[in-house]
């Protein structure tokens, strides 16, 4: 069952607010200018029968300290593991990898240089800033990203760029646009300017791409966020920690040269026992604060850094707020969902009333102007009350996914073996690791709690690494259908939230799980751990389920965390909590407060009216009786309390809940408010131009920057000074006049020209031909750019393609070549003819403008005129039209292409032509996919007009013979390393030895090892490549290559499966792992992925017929398959014939034929059982491999491969598996040609080898 809190407000809403305080320690921080000292009166009562349960005899901190002493202590010391020691394992900061601009080339070369963080936290809420520095130590201009962490509950506010000695301040910007202009700019090599681009990646890891890093040269970026800090209950008094985390893991590291951090800290009640556990750090304290610094230089982290400190004992948890002085003058409606409430709303199971914003406020000190609050809510027990205690049985779910690292799956294997060991005397346990699918221990039924079985579950969970994709809503029903429906069984998932298969958003895995939840009447408790926790994803489902979330890594080390965690496990939970605010609160998030646990903090935040000395109310219910506790606040008055984060806080809150919706309305209204706000989002990017007109020319509106998100210390311009003295200047927050500097905003030189901007000119491929001819500035439809004249050998030159670049030249590019053979120019100096190209009508069937279209095409037409050029070297008179129809799917990629009825008679020039459209990228249709039909005119070149001077050959040129070859193909048996040569290998391994760090020389090794059949060394290769980039998509693709050449199937398919981990919406990633794992008869498996394709296409009747059929077939749903399936409007045949199928008792299984042929085929003709016959694989020409285990486009199952498409070159068909004496054979069919070849044993090894030639590109 849902859970939430509700609001009940009296009056009209005409502003926002932020409290900060606790359920026994309540207060209001300042609010519109309005800040004191904080009375609290507290009432607080337990009504019902709870008081006299039967058991209630320790104490929360009892139990914990219980726990810690009797049964965790020694696994978290490391005992019995194996370990030296309990300390968490080396880290980095993070991944630092560089692009050569215009290619997919992924290299080494650039890396962190310098790391610079300032953090100011002032009563429990911290901004923290951060300058870094890149080098380039490669001697070519690169694009450089690298991947880092920050806090799970971190909004990002800034992200500035130095060009030159300028600082440029982002913009948010709608996150695929954003990626499309960035790409743009860094692959328009004739005009490279200066962009940076911020992005989410997955949980809490972002990407940050800066271009261009010079050759030897170092860029310079700022970026900030901010966080409300929650405090750790330790006895009477709470312990906060600040936590700056500087590791991805051991395999994800990267180290720096100069590194130095500073946190300043302090609180209005003052503060003792400040510490930096760690790091040999410096500690200054005054009156006002403390101030922590450290610094040091080749410098790779062995921990995040920590500053731990207490709040006084007699501390009031002072309130904070914010006013803005400048608002916006406009009102905005209602958005979806969103209505004006009356008087005292209460929000409950997300009822939350939405109101508009306030007008703007008039003043600072006006005690009625709007503002925005948080209040720091704690759920605590009335005094003399002790905790209930009941008996539990445990079903606990560790995430062994690729998104974990091997540090992380031993601290989730640490925290389950201290779980475990926490039981007491007949209570029950299973564990869980799980992926795409659980191993569980026991196998069966439930281990009982005691030492020896504690030893036993220990040694299993140290045998666990990271694996493949991460379903969780499948580990969550695993887990709860181990435990007996007796309402004492509780399931603890441990991991990161972070979904790539199986249901993949918030919605769709509460409503598949939360029915067997309520069948089995078991508790949910989620424990978030991992290189990055999904905060998001992990809060929105414990309030969806009626769960609790709590967030393991809080900088403390495991022996010290790992106790309270236990601890907090049989604390017992405030259900279905309300809170119910003063008058004149309104817009409050969470709009559903999860379950608290008893001693949980929570941070809600708000807009407010005016001041109010209402009561705070929380209801809810504990231990089966009505749970109530009031409070009565008093506002403090003056200007201390009001804190410039509210506002971001707040914005970030309400994002969090937009986005866990689906809608399209949802998403727009985020991306409005993370503009007005200033607040990134998943759906939204952070993007540095290098100028105002940069800005302009895309059409991205500049908003202006408060004063207060340009500095380090948001404090100190409301009067706190350097840790709480006065300062001049601006009120924070309020909006800098034209003449206001700060230290990160220095004025430009070139103003913001004036008028209106020339749209969005997205250039998926560069801009490379202009945007609108009678712009007044931006892009124009020619301009200079270098020529086309080449360097090609044989019989036509070939270079770089002329390339038209913005501004207002009237030449469609200029330039001189040289080229070699019969066709290949000379110089410069004579305007030579070229082969002329002209668009057709183009016949758009779909929501995205033909224009757009017709640019990008246009913008690859030197493409097309390659394959033109080839053509005419056969047959100088050759002209004609080539039609292509091709499909725009959801993601902006060209699909289906094909000939749409072309009259040119050359047939490889069409097909030449075809493939180059093959590889073209659009912006994504508001629609769904697009259909276009887009014709090409090729006309021969005409004679140029001569000049006074001409030229004469001294020889005469004779235009060659075209001979007609036609596509064949020869099937031998192996010889050898085929086409590879041993020197060319050698070459290839000298080269990753010498550049260990080159992606491409790694990349490459590994595919011409394949290609010559060394297998073994090929996996070794892709081994260490893996090792060295685990998170590089191409890395895991060969390694399930090399491992499927090689006949490790299993190594193959974890590798498959792990693909969808860094692109959990990308349905070719789920499709090949799909394929792969119903090849290998690991139906769950499958399962996973087929559900996560019915998710993502649910229009698609094959991939709802698939998503649907695994679950009856595999997951035994049959009645709940059939009441979705019956309830579907619309449904495809293939959903009706499953319906049919169910109805009739009969669950089907997966058609592998339903591939089709290809005009590659691979099959194996064996006479015994399935498992006792070989499989085969085959590696292309370039280095891929396509097996059962590594599917591709056309059929592939044990028995069969079929390749969609072919290349001129030489294909390695490779055997393995099966049993001795099995008799096998496998037959070859290719362009016509079909031989067959005996498997002479289980162990991988090559059969035949199958040359292909005359396909002409």
């Amino acid at each position: 069952m849902a859970r939430a809190h509700s609001v009940e407000r009296a009056g009209r809403w005409v502003g926002s607010f932020s409290l900060l305080g606790a359920v026994g320690a309540v207060g209001v921080v300042g609010v519109v200018g309005a800040v004191g000292a904080l009375g609290v009166d507290e009432h607080a009562e337990l009504k019902g029968a709870a008081v006299g349960v039967e058991g209630l005899h320790r104490t929360l901190d009892e139990v914990a300290e219980h726990a810690a002493a009797q049964r965790v202590a020694a696994v978290w010391a490391g005992q019995g593991a194996g370990e030296g020691s309990g300390d968490d394992a080396p880290r980095g900061f993070g991944r630092m990898t560089a692009r050569v601009p215009g290619t997919e080339r992924v290299i080494s070369g650039v890396r962190l240089v310098s790391h610079h963080v300032s953090a100011t936290v002032r009563d429990g809420f911290a901004r923290t800033t951060i300058e870094e520095e890149f080098q380039n130590d490669t001697g070519q201009v690169l694009e450089g990203r690298y991947v880092f962490p920050l806090p799970p509950d971190a909004s990002i506010s800034r992200l500035a760029l130095y060009v030159g000695d300028e600082l440029i301040e982002g913009e948010i910007v709608e996150r695929p646009q954003a990626a499309r202009i960035f790409k743009g700019i860094v692959d328009d090599t004739v005009r490279p300017r200066d962009p940076a681009l911020l992005e989410w990646v997955s949980a809490s890891e972002f990407s940050l791409k800066i271009f261009p890093i010079p050759a030897r040269g170092k860029r310079k970026v700022v970026l900030a966020y901010d966080q409300a800090l929650t405090s750790e209950t330790r006895g009477s008094r709470g312990e906060v920690r600040y936590v700056y985390p500087l590791a991805l893991g051991a395999d994800r590291a990267t180290g720096i040269d100069d590194f130095s951090i500073k946190v300043k800290v302090a609180e209005r009640g003052g503060l003792s026992d400040v510490a930096s556990p760690g790091y040999a750090a410096s500690l200054r304290g005054d009156d006002e604060g403390s101030l922590v610094q450290f610094a040091a230089q080749g410098f790779t982290p062995t921990a995040d850094f920590v500053v731990s400190y207490r709040k006084a004992p007699d501390a009031e948890e002072a309130p904070v707020a914010y006013a803005p002085s400048s608002a916006p003058a406009r009102r905005r409606g209602p958005g979806k969902g969103s209505h004006a409430g009356p008087a005292a709303a209460t929000a409950r199971h997300g009822n939350q009333a939405h109101a508009a914003p306030a007008t703007s406020a008039q003043a600072d000190d006006d005690a009625g102007a709007p503002g925005y609050f948080a209040l720091r809510l704690r759920a605590e027990l009335p005094e003399g009350m002790q905790a209930p205690e009941a008996r539990r049985d445990r079903a606990i779910v560790i995430d062994v996914s690729h998104s974990q690292s091997t540090e992380t799956v031993e601290e989730e294997a640490r925290l389950a073996t201290g779980i475990v060991r926490s039981l007491r005397p007949g209570e029950r346990f299973v564990v869980l690791a799980c992926d795409s699918d659980c191993a569980a221990w026991p196998e069966d039924g439930l281990g009982v709690a005691g030492s020896a079985e504690a030893v036993a579950v220990e040694g299993w969970l140290r045998a666990r690494v990271p694996q493949g994709s991460s379903d969780l809503a499948g580990s969550i029903l695993a887990a709860a259908r181990r435990l007996a429906p007796d309402g004492a069984g509780q399931v603890v998932v441990i991991g990161d939230g972070a979904v790539s298969s199986g249901e993949l958003s918030g919605p769709r895995i509460a409503a598949r799980v939360a029915p067997v939840l309520r069948q089995q009447g078991v508790e949910l408790r989620f424990l978030g751990l991992g290189r990055s926790v999904d905060e998001v994803m992990l809060g929105g489902l414990s309030r969806a389920l009626g769960a609790t979330y709590e967030r393991v890594s809080t900088g403390a080390p495991l022996r010290t965390r790992g106790p309270e965690v236990v601890a907090s496990l049989r604390a017992p939970v405030i259900q279905d909590p309300q809170l119910t605010l003063p008058e004149g609160m309104s817009e409050v998030y969470p709009r559903q407060l999860p379950n608290l646990r008893v001693g949980q903090e929570v941070v809600v935040t708000g807009r407010v009216a005016a001041k109010s000395a209402a009561g705070v109310t929380l209801r809810g219910t504990l231990a089966g009786a009505p749970y109530t506790r009031e409070l009565r606040v008093s506002w403090p008055e003056g200007k201390a309390g009001h804190n410039p984060l509210v506002p971001r806080l707040w914005a970030k809150a309400k994002i969090s809940e937009l986005e866990r919706e689906t809608s399209a309305g949802a998403g727009m209204e985020a991306l409005v408010l993370a503009k007005e706000h200033h607040v990134m989002t998943r759906g939204a990017a952070m993007l540095v131009l290098e100028s105002e007109r940069m800005f302009a020319e895309f059409g991205i509106g500049r908003t202006a920057k408060r004063a207060v998100d340009l500095v380090e210390d948001p404090f100190a311009a409301r009067g706190h000074g350097r840790l709480g003295g006065s300062s001049g200047g601006n009120a924070a927050g309020e909006p800098s006049s034209a003449s206001t500097k700060t230290p990160m905003e220095p004025q430009r030189k070139d103003a913001s020209p004036s008028g209106g901007t020339v749209g969005d000119p997205w250039e998926a491929q560069g801009n490379l031909w202009g945007e609108r001819a009678e712009a007044q500035e931006g892009p124009a439809l020619s301009g200079t750019g270098r020529g086309g004249g080449g360097t090609g050998d044989g019989a036509i030159g070939l270079g770089k393609v002329g390339v038209i670049g913005h501004g207002a030249g009237t030449s469609a590019g200029t330039g001189s070549g040289f080229g070699s053979g019969a066709s290949g120019r000379l110089g410069g100096s004579h305007r030579m003819p070229s082969p002329r190209l002209r668009a057709g009508e183009t016949t758009v069937n779909g929501r995205l403008p033909p224009e757009v279209i017709q640019r990008i095409v246009r913008q690859n037409f030197g493409r097309f005129r390659l394959c033109y050029d080839a053509g005419l070297q056969r047959n100088p008179e050759l002209e004609g039209r080539v039609t292509v129809r091709f499909a725009i799917n959801a993601e902006g990629s060209a699909v289906g292409v094909g000939d749409g009825g072309s009259s040119l008679p050359d047939a490889t020039v069409v097909g030449c032509v075809v493939q180059a459209f093959r590889g073209l990228s659009f912006p994504s249709p508001e629609g769904g996919v697009v259909m276009v039909t887009y014709p090409i005119q090729f006309n021969p070149p005409r004679e140029p007009e001569r000049s006074g001077l001409t030229w004469e050959p001294s020889l005469q040129t004779v235009a060659p013979r075209y001979e007609p070859v036609r596509p064949s193909a020869v099937h031998r048996p192996p010889t050898g390393a085929g086409s590879v040569a041993e020197a060319t290998l050698a070459s290839l391994r000298e080269g990753v030895e010498r550049e260990g760090a080159s992606r491409q020389k790694h990349a490459a090794l590994v595919r011409q090892l394949l290609v010559a059949g060394r297998v073994e060394e090929a996996l070794t290769a892709a081994t260490r490549f893996a090792r060295m980039d685990p998170d590089l998509e191409i890395a895991r693709e060969l390694l399930a290559g090399a491992a499927a050449a090689s006949g490790r199937a299993a190594l193959a398919l974890t590798a498959m499966d792990a693909l969808s981990v860094g692109g959990p919406r990308e349905m070719k990633h789920h499709l090949r792992a799909a394929k792969a794992f119903e090849a290998a008869g690991e139906e769950r498996r499958a399962c996973a992925h087929w559900r996560a394709l019915g998710e993502l296409r649910p229009s698609s009747d094959e991939h709802m017929y698939e998503a649907l059929r695994c679950r009856a077939r595999a997951l035994g749903e049959v009645a709940e398959v059939l009441a979705e399936a019956r309830a579907m409007e619309g449904s495809g045949a293939n959903v009706r014939g499953l319906i049919a199928a169910l109805e009739a008792g009969r669950a089907p299984g997966f058609d592998a034929a339903g591939g089709g042929r290809g005009p590659f085929m691979a099959k194996v003709v064996c006479s015994g059982e399935p498992s006792a016959c070989p499989w085969v694989a085959v590696v292309t020409p370039s280095g891929a491999v396509v097996s059962p285990w590594t599917p591709g486009p056309g059929r592939a199952s044990r028995g069969e491969i079929a390749l969609s498409h072919l290349m001129n070159g030489t294909f390695r068909v490779i055997a393995a598996g099966g049993k001795s004496g099995s008799g096998a054979q496998v037959e070859l069919l290719t362009l016509g040609a079909s031989r067959s070849f005996a498997v002479e044993g289980v162990e991988a090894h090559t059969v035949a080898m199958t040359t292909v030639s005359g396909l002409g590109w």
